[in-house]
Order: structure tokens, then sequence, then C-alpha cells
């Protein structure tokens, strides 16, 4: 038996008594019985055409097909059944451009990709030329550090030298990136640390090139303190040993930076004789407290306001004032006052000596007397001298070595007397001053401070007269 397949049939095997034929066309049996043989035909597959690719060119890239066949790459040529539409896709490799298509895919020009039918044997080639990448210019910035939120400008610069431009993209290192045409950017630092920021520039034919980094430092922002303006009669510490603020008694520390939301606490310490009236500025909240908290959320200015305590006056001590001896007139009289020591002052201190009047008012004129230039300091003496007939000033001395009694006295010569290591001239021996009584006035305090220890006083009569 000979099986023959029609037109778009094939034979495909024997089955029944012609079984031992298998897929043979043709099957002989012995008839020694009645005998039955089954020819399968089947249809016949496509006819296949093989596509071959080439490159050429001085540059380089992949070609691949679809439906799958051709990655070339290695594999350059595939066979595809008849009639099949397959698309080629030519890749540059980086630094490469695709130029062209030739032979039987020349009708796709410079397009990547063609596609193409296979009713043949089919052959095509992609030409892959160099691709320069561009070339960065220039990559800054207007600011590289500062405190979050930190916002910087970028700008991006770059050339191509076979082509164009087509993007500009930046990474911020913080895990941003933005992409524009401009090469102008803007970018806003949440966070303190420090970043590395890259420029990438693409050409039009997807060749790059990626700028040095610039690195931008992002600090914790940092709030100022300040103590304005500059204490009087106290000082302000922050914190109370003053390693960071010590404002006032000589001290001119009065500014410093923390971080934000920082509690800070300022403590205000009067000088002698003086008390925390009151904060002002950004601390008037705590009044009038000698501590203030406050939290460090901007910058801030405060004002410690010190005043004279109200006991500045309380004299912890007083300098007994013996009379005057001899009559109540400096015309011609021996007239002396002398003032006790109190056991518990110490003999170390700044003196004040002045005399004051009544006024009608219910207040005081104060009359002062004033050194001359022949002055001695103590311990050898004080001495007072009458600027002029209505002008006198106070007398002092500073550091003053006080002795238990302490005399103010003069002879109707007006001569200066020596007693004990004070010279003391009776001081308005000759006055131009209203007759009445008068109030011989002696403070000591504690040297160099305000700080009142004591006083004394003794009321006496003042004549006109000018012996």
């Amino acid at each position: 038996l000979t099986a023959s397949p029609s037109a778009g049939s094939i034979f495909a095997s024997w089955s029944g008594d012609c079984s031992s034929c298998g897929t043979n066309t043709s099957c002989t049996i012995t008839m020694n019985a009645d005998k039955s043989c089954t020819a399968q035909f089947n249809p016949a597959p496509p006819a296949q055409h093989t596509l071959s690719v080439n490159k050429t060119g001085e540059g380089s890239g992949t070609v691949t097909s679809a439906p799958a066949g051709i990655n070339c790459g290695d594999t350059c040529s595939a066979s595809f059944d008849e009639d099949t539409q397959v698309t080629l896709t030519a890749s540059p490799s980086a630094g490469s451009i695709f130029a062209s298509w030739s032979g039987d895919c020349s009708p796709c020009g410079t397009s990547s990709t063609c596609t193409i039918t296979m009713d043949a044997d089919k052959s095509c080639t992609a030409q892959f030329q160099t691709n320069l990448p561009p070339v960065i210019d220039s990559f800054t910035t207007n600011s590289i550090s500062g405190t979050a939120p930190l916002t910087v400008s970028f700008t991006c610069r770059a050339h191509d030298p076979d082509g164009s431009i087509q993007s500009y993209q930046i990474s911020y290192g913080d895990g941003e990136t933005q992409s524009n045409t401009t090469g102008s950017f803007t970018h806003t630092y949440t966070n303190p640390g420090t970043y590395q920021a890259v420029c990438t520039a693409q050409d039009n034919e997807g060749a790059t090139a990626s700028s040095h980094p610039l690195t931008v430092t992002v600090t914790t922002p940092r709030f100022i303190l300040s103590i304005f303006p500059f204490p009087t009669h106290g000082t302000v510490k922050a914190p109370e040993d003053g390693s960071q603020i010590n404002c006032g008694s000589g001290n001119n520390t009065c500014s410093a930076s923390f971080e934000p939301d920082s509690q800070i606490t300022l403590y205000a310490y009067p000088d002698p004789g003086y008390q925390l009236a009151s904060w002002s500025g950004d601390c008037s909240a705590c009044e009038a407290n000698s501590t203030c908290t406050l939290t460090i959320d901007t910058d801030k200015t405060c004002t410690a306001n010190f005043q004279r305590t109200s006991n500045v006056l309380d004299i912890p001590s007083t300098m007994n004032a013996s009379s005057f001896t001899g009559g109540t007139s400096y015309d011609s009289n021996h007239l002396e006052l002398a003032f006790t020591r109190p056991g518990n002052l110490s003999n170390s201190v700044d003196l004040y000596i002045y005399l004051t009047q009544p006024t009608s008012q219910g207040g005081t004129t104060t009359f002062y007397f004033t050194f001359s230039s022949e002055r001695v300091n103590l311990p050898n003496g004080i001495y007072f001298n009458q600027a002029s007939p209505t002008t006198l000033k106070t007398a002092y001395c500073t550091n003053c070595t006080m002795p238990e009694t302490l005399q103010l006295y003069g002879p109707a010569d007006k001569n200066p007397v020596f007693n004990d290591g004070w010279v003391v001239p009776a001081p308005i021996l000759c006055h131009d001053l209203p007759d009445g009584n008068y109030t011989f006035m002696i403070e000591a305090y504690q040297p160099g401070t305000e700080n009142l220890l004591a006083r004394g006083s003794a009321t006496v009569t003042l004549e006109r007269g000018c012996e």
C-alpha cells in the first residue's frame, strides 16, 4: 500500500494491520487472512523562511525580534513561519546611537524598530554609530550650609557635542529627585544632616553625564537668648554658674545660642542693697521671681530690672553723735561733733559726710563738702574745703580706716586740726548759708558698693557770720 497526501496535507502514520509500517508512506502485507489498514493524514505545517540580521558602523548595539528568535548579540538569524509579522528592535549600547536600517528593512529608515513580513527569506542590516555623551559645564548652588529648614537653589548647565540636551535631573541626596529641561532647581532640606546633590544631563540619544557632587550641610537651628539692656546693680546668669550667660557687674557675656525648645533658666543676682524689681521683655511672665525659665523656640530678649531694696534705709547700726561743745554759732566758738563707730561695724568702710537743712516744703536741701587739691588719703585723714560760699559738696573717702571715734571740729581761726589721723577743718566757719537748724550726717557703706552699713546724725544751729 502507498499513502500519497494531497496538497496541504502530509502522511502521518499507519495503524491497524499496517501499524508495523509506522510512518513509511508504503507498507507491504501478506494476505493470509482478511486485513484492515488505516492511513492517517494531517494538515501540512506552514512553510518557514529565514530572517538574518547584520550590524555595521563604528558604534555597537543589539537587535532583537518579536516574536522571539533573534537576539543579535549572539543569535543573528532565525526561521519564522510564512507570512509571520516580525518586528526588529535596534538598541544602541552606551556611547552609541542607532543610525538606520538597510537591506530588506531599508523602508524603516532611522526608526529604531522595523516590522517585516516573512513571505520569503529576508536579510536586514542595522547601522550603529558612536554617540558622544553630554558634558557638564557647571553645577552650582547658592548655599552649602545652614539651619533646617534650609532652602537651596541649584543650577546645572551642560552641552552635547553631537546633539542636544534633552533633560536635567538632580538627586538631592535626601531621597528626593527632580527633573526638568531648564537645569534650575529649588529644594528645601527639612532635616539636619549632610547631603550629596548630583546633577545628571541626558542628550537626545539617551546618553547621560553626571556632575561632581555638591555637599550641603544642614544643621539644627539655634536661637539667641539676649539680656538687654545691660543690667545695672545686678547680674543675670544662665545656668546658675554663668557658664553660658554672665551679664552685669563687669561681666559682658550677655547672649548665647540654644537649640530649639531648650528650657533655659535665668538667675538674677542683685548687688548688695538692691533687689530684683521685675523681669521684662520675653521674661515678663516671671514678674519679680529671682529665676525665670523659658522655652527657646525663637530669638528672645529679657531684661532684669533691679532697684534699691526697701530696707536700704533701715540702718543696721547707728553711729552715735555727741553734741557740739561750746555755743551754736560758728563765729567764735570751738565747735566739735564726735561720731562713735558701732562695735559691730568694720573699720574699713566708704565714708560720706554732708549737711542738710529742712525746707518749708517738708523736704531737705543738702549742702555738700568737697576735697581740696591738698587733701591726703587715709589713714592720714580727710580734708574738707568749702569751694565757694554757696556750693558745698560731699566729703568722702573710699575704703577708709575708721577710728573708734570720728571727730569733726574746728577752731575759730579756721585752721585745720589733726585728730586721730583725720584732718577736718571747721567746714563752714565762714559761710553764706541761711541761719537755722542743720543736720550733720555721716554714712558708712560697704567698700565699693551702695550697701549702707551705718548712719549717724546731729542737729546744729548755724548763724550767719564770718570772722
